[in-house]
């Protein structure tokens, strides 16, 4: 993270609740997931390259359930 990351990262901590958990540099593709239904092979290959160079900075998950909740 650069140092502008980090700042904001550190407000983040101090500012949530402990109900959540803080990610950082999460690609998009770990949880975002390309709907397969109906989709050839190579179909459902490239709707993935669509998003897999992509990441949030940070991914504000559910402690319990790491359901992912916000990303910035």
């Amino acid at each position: 993270m650069n140092g502008s990351e980090k700042k904001f990262y550190r407000l983040l901590q101090r500012n949530l609740i402990a109900e959540f958990i803080i990610l950082a540099k999460v690609r998009v593709e770990d949880f975002v997931d390309v709907n397969k239904q109906g989709l050839s092979f190579g179909e459902m290959t490239g709707k993935r390259n669509q998003i897999k160079f992509y990441h949030v900075d940070f991914l504000i998950c559910d402690l319990k359930t790491t359901q992912p909740l916000l990303g910035d």
